[in-house]
């Protein structure tokens, strides 16, 4: 995404045309050294003490939730998924065998306080500017959105995968990854909500699914060391539009109710390849990312600058948490190694192995007939379950993990296909 221009980025001339905030002073929000020259226009004259905030956003319950604003959403969102990050410390307390992030390492903590946390959203990430991720900047003149946009805010964040898979801009030589012996000429399409949301004049599709509610919830103190983003109340689901019982189709009797199958995620069926990342996310700003090719290790830790676009079944790794009950599910590969926080100084994860390295996901490139579901006089299994000779690139089994990911076989010894998807899943 390009970087807006410097002086666009701090250009207020919107705030006066907001129906709602023009009336309310700068310094209520940004402090008290803030003041206006004889045309009006705004300049904060004592950043250097300290009593100018750029991004009063960071305080949501001081900022946005006083007496008359915004206080109820402002109380829940600073405890939500998208400020406070639990989901993230959660993970990292797991792969550190500790209960709690506050008992990981002080370097693990450190790290994670200064790279990390870097990507939590304020509400003015939303609803103001870019955020920092895309290097800030603001979206319409400092004027508030209601509804953020699609693209300078959903997408500055998510970007990488859910923006790329949503709107169908896979890399052009991404079938150097053959997916489908059926259609090795693959390439993806976007989602279908996102043409849905545009039939009915929607300017931001991710709304469709990810409602208000979901962005501003507060997590109750006593889930805040188990939450992640799918153990999550509030989190979207295929069902809350697609009433499966009402189904009569043969394979999703079959695969989505049970039946006489195991049960399978929406998404086997219904997603086409998507990006699964190399390289690691701890580099700390200062140290440059050393680049090696697809499938190479480095030290240990896979590192590339190209993604890879795959299509990977597995056991289901969160199998009955906040109703996923389903028993084969798609993974995505994540970007962790055993010396990922290394430029931290934590030399190498205490527990690593304690999660898999290949994660429950629900990626944004739905549409109806895929590779899998498109069967064209032959029947669907013909392109899903696997042979000795066929489809078999379609799941994670112990041979890949060997031959691509050796140093990640123990993690993932669970949820792997090994035995599972011969003629019928079992």
């Amino acid at each position: 995404m390009e970087e807006v221009p410097s002086w666009e980025k701090k250009y207020v001339n919107a705030f006066l045309t907001d129906p709602f905030h023009k009336n309310i002073p700068c310094t209520q929000c940004h402090g008290d050294d803030v003041t206006a020259d004889e045309e009006g226009v705004y300049h904060a004259v004592a950043i250097a003490n300290g009593d100018f905030r750029p991004d009063p956003a960071k305080y949501p319950v001081a900022s946005c939730g006083p007496a008359g604003c915004h206080s109820d959403l402002a109380a829940g969102f600073e405890h939500s998924l998208h400020f406070a990050l639990y989901g993230e410390k959660v993970e990292l307390s797991k792969r550190e065998g500790v209960s709690e992030f506050s008992q990981c390492p002080e370097a693990v903590q450190y790290g994670h306080a200064n790279e990390c946390s870097s990507c939590h959203a304020s509400c003015g990430d939303c609803h103001i500017a870019r955020p920092n991720t895309v290097h800030g900047g603001l979206v319409q003149g400092h004027r508030f959105l209601r509804t953020p946009s699609q693209t300078e805010n959903c997408q500055a964040c998510h970007g990488s995968r859910v923006a790329v898979d949503f709107e169908g801009h896979v890399e052009t030589d991404s079938t150097v990854n053959v997916v489908y012996q059926n259609a090795p000429n693959y390439h993806n399409e976007a989602d279908v909500h996102l043409a849905i949301a545009g039939a009915f004049g929607e300017s931001n599709a991710c709304l469709m699914c990810h409602s208000g509610t979901e962005m501003h919830a507060g997590i109750a103190e006593a889930d805040r060391l188990t939450v992640n983003r799918y153990n999550y109340a509030e989190a979207p689901s295929c069902e809350d539009c697609h009433n499966l019982s009402s189904i009569t189709n043969l394979y999703h009797t079959m695969h989505a109710k049970g039946g006489n199958s195991a049960e399978l995620q929406c998404q086997v069926c219904h997603s086409q390849p998507y990006d699964n990342c190399n390289a690691c996310h701890a580099v700390a700003p200062w140290e440059p990312v050393k680049q090696v090719e697809p499938w190479t290790t480095a030290g240990g830790e896979y590192q590339s600058s190209n993604p890879y676009y795959g299509f990977r079944i597995a056991q289901n790794p969160i199998k009955g948490l906040n109703g996923r009950e389903e028993d084969y599910v798609l993974v995505r590969h994540i970007p962790v190694a055993r010396n990922s926080y290394a430029n931290w100084g934590h030399a190498e994860i205490t527990a690593y192995d304690a999660l898999p390295t290949w994660k429950y996901t629900t990626p944004h490139n739905i549409i109806r007939w895929t590779p899998q579901t498109q069967s064209e006089g032959d029947y669907c299994a013909a392109n899903c379950h696997a042979t000795e000779d066929r489809n078999t690139q379609l799941y994670l089994t112990s041979d890949f993990l060997q031959e691509k990911y050796p140093d990640e076989i123990n993690a993932n010894a669970n949820i792997v296909m090994d035995g599972k998807f011969q003629g019928m899943l079992k």
